[in-house]
């Protein structure tokens, strides 16, 4: 774990940003700078940053003009600049923010905090008030606006255009082209999409290749397309303040059963002796720009843990599985899940979240933006809560914590971040509205690859009242032990 700025980038007209940045020199007067341990592809105009992996088949990205037709059979964590256009992965995980420089020149980078000495009067937003925590519909910053004045964040349905200096809605986008296929031939396509990526990815990083296992589904049916893939992979468990005993049993016991490497990891304690915590802290502010992300991977970056031999090892990240799942439909009556009337819209995000859209300026100003754009650029195939789920509880969050693990020596790769595989989940459950919420089709498919889990239960998901009694014992204890 090492430097503030690890792995971040920013394009821009500036002549220079950080003198020990790399450079890659764009048309239009634009410059690529980016920290020498971004991993960078490049031909001729066309330059991935970060990792994508084929889920077609298993091949490396080869960069040509027809990249961006192949775009939505990438997985992974990246950003493609097709000449003057920039886009995100299917879900924006690596992130992209933007704002404008003293000459009204777009200016963007992953990072904020780099922003922020571009970007004129980018302030913290002293009406921030979010906690990351359990239980809450909105508990995210929601996209575009950011917790910096006049820094915003590019939504996966956007690019940006650098020769008009604009952000542009992506006309690429079909949620469609699956619906109405038999639900086992979404399956087929799924586990081969999925073990074709884990194949790849296991091309690049070797036997080093870690994941996170739980008590819960996501990480089980990773688990079952790890092993399907006939990849070598490791698994572990982080034992965080609010760890249920059954998310280090069960894991055990599926490793133990498929014989899989297992190692637990305690995050609990901020300090394991050789770190210097004010040191840690202020590292994170300056990286992230400001405290814009709590949770375990703030733990675990003061308590200095990663997997052993982090250099080159990649951790396979989940995030993305309640696409599928349909994760807002829990929420409304099924009679809205179609409509297209803003105002409607608004009137059931409030019911949804009990008001809690309006906690802060960042939602209140983003979320009516997010409307506008919505309603103006529909999505073919795609109803409101699920590109709610998409670009805002996916695409809005998870941007800010993957920043932050960019500090560790370890990659993040999320295999289910691919716009093929969120087709085929949407369309798994598209006509079976008794479903929603279900997980059907990891549940089936994990049965199917690892039959000897099957009497192996899951982890059950602690009831509200339960999250809410910890969280307010562990910042009640987090105060008794300030002041002591």
């Amino acid at each position: 774990m090492t430097s503030v700025d690890r792995r971040q980038f920013i394009i821009t007209k500036a002549k220079s940003i950080r003198s020990e940045f790399c450079t890659i020199e764009l048309s239009d007067g634009y410059y690529l700078y980016f920290q020498d341990e971004l991993n960078i592809q490049k031909n001729g105009r066309q330059i991935l940053i970060g990792y994508a992996f084929r889920s077609d088949k298993v091949e490396d990205i080869s960069l040509d003009e027809k990249s961006i037709g192949r775009m939505r059979e990438w997985a992974g964590r990246w950003i493609l600049l097709a000449g003057n256009e920039i886009y995100m992965d299917a879900c924006g995980t690596l992130g992209l923010f933007y704002g404008f420089d003293e000459e009204k020149n777009i200016v963007c980078s992953s990072s904020i905090a780099l922003l922020t000495e571009l970007v004129p009067d980018s302030k913290w937003n002293a009406n921030l008030s979010i906690d990351r925590g359990y239980p809450s519909v909105f508990d995210f910053y929601p996209g575009p606006y950011t917790p910096r004045k006049n820094i915003f964040a590019l939504l996966p349905s956007q690019y940006i255009d650098l020769s008009s200096g604009k952000v542009k809605p992506r006309t690429d986008f079909d949620f469609s082209r699956y619906q109405g296929l038999e639900r086992e031939r979404i399956v087929e396509l799924f586990v081969e999409a999925e073990t074709n990526v884990l194949r790849n990815l296991a091309g690049k990083f070797g036997d080093k290749i870690w994941l996170p296992l739980t008590g819960g589904i996501d990480s089980r049916t990773l688990f079952a397309l790890s092993k399907k893939s006939k990849i070598h992979f490791r698994c572990y468990t982080l034992k965080r303040e609010d760890t249920d005993p059954s998310d280090i049993q069960i894991p055990e016991a599926i490793c133990r059963v498929e014989g899989i490497s297992y190692n637990t990891y305690d995050v609990r304690k901020k300090n394991n002796g050789n770190v210097d915590l004010a040191q840690r802290n202020d590292e994170i502010e300056k990286h992230c720009g400001g405290p814009v992300t709590k949770g375990t991977e703030v733990g675990q970056y003061l308590c200095s843990i990663d997997v052993p031999s982090p250099e080159e090892a990649v951790i396979l990240w989940g995030t993305v599985w309640e696409m599928g799942a349909r994760f807002f439909d829990k929420y409304i009556d099924m009679s809205v899940r179609n409509i297209a009337d803003p105002e409607a819209i608004m009137n059931t995000l409030s019911d949804m979240g009990k008001g809690e859209w309006r906690r802060s300026d960042i939602h209140v100003n983003s979320f009516k933006l997010w409307l506008r754009e919505m309603c103006d650029n529909p999505i073919k195939g795609l109803a409101w809560t699920d590109r709610l789920y998409w670009e805002q509880r996916v695409g809005a969050w998870v941007k800010y914590s993957h920043q932050l693990y960019d500090m560790f020596d370890s990659v993040r790769i999320c295999p289910v971040n691919c716009q093929k595989v969120l087709e085929l989940m949407l369309a798994y459950n598209n006509d079976y509205p008794d479903k929603v919420f279900k997980k059907d089709i990891q549940t089936g498919l994990i049965n199917d690859i690892c039959p000897d889990l099957i009497n192996i239960p899951y982890g059950q998901a602690k009831p509200s009242v339960i999250r809410r009694i910890r969280k307010m014992a562990r910042i009640l204890k987090r105060k008794i032990n300030k002041h002591k």
